[in-house]
């Protein structure tokens, strides 16, 4: 069906996002889906959550678990941008909205970098081959970096980011293959 395909799609192609996250999993120990209080241990709201969760430590999800497409679920202080509609949201607050199939509330936090690989049919590819680093809500004079694994975990791209006022300044060290930067 569309549905199947359209996020069988999206998960192929934030797997060099997932990869990485499940090698941090691996290595320290904190889940991949994570209680929302795990990431936001001072917001008293999260201590209550159990309806949404984050995925890794950008990405918040909430499913929505009623048949008239109604979410309702709650996002934290800061600055969030729905990963598939692009639409900006202030946090310290709940949202209710409508989703239709093809959508979810899947909001990236503010000053996160996350890696999109170049291929959405499969889930184990080179995941450094055409990989996109998408930067959301950059903060101003702090660094936030991210990193793409290839399948043995080895890394083969580590970017930071810093932005200054107007100059924002990129890092990158790994193999040495053409890959993008995309303000969100």
């Amino acid at each position: 069906s569309e549905v199947v395909r359209f996020f069988s799609k999206l998960k192929c192609s934030i797997m060099p996002y997932l990869f990485k996250t499940a090698d941090e999993a691996n290595k320290i120990g904190i889940p991949v889906m994570r209680s929302m209080v795990l990431e936001f241990t001072d917001d008293d709201m999260c201590s209550y959550l159990d309806k949404q969760y984050m995925l890794g430590d950008s990405i918040l999800v909430a499913p929505i678990f009623n048949d008239k497409g109604m979410a309702k679920y709650y996002l934290p202080e800061g600055k969030w941008t729905n990963f598939i509609s692009g639409k900006k949201y202030e946090g310290g607050r709940y949202i209710k909205e409508y989703h239709d199939y093809l959508s979810i509330p899947m909001m990236v936090k503010e000053n996160s970098l996350i890696a999109i690989g170049g291929d959405c049919t499969r889930p184990d590819y080179d995941y450094r081959e055409n990989v996109s680093v998408l930067a959301y809500e950059l903060l101003d004079k702090v660094e936030t970096n991210t990193k793409v694994l290839n399948m043995k975990r080895k890394e083969v791209l580590a970017v930071s980011v810093l932005k200054d006022g107007n100059i924002i300044k990129i890092k990158a060290s790994g193999e040495d293959k053409p890959w993008k930067f995309v303000l969100k």
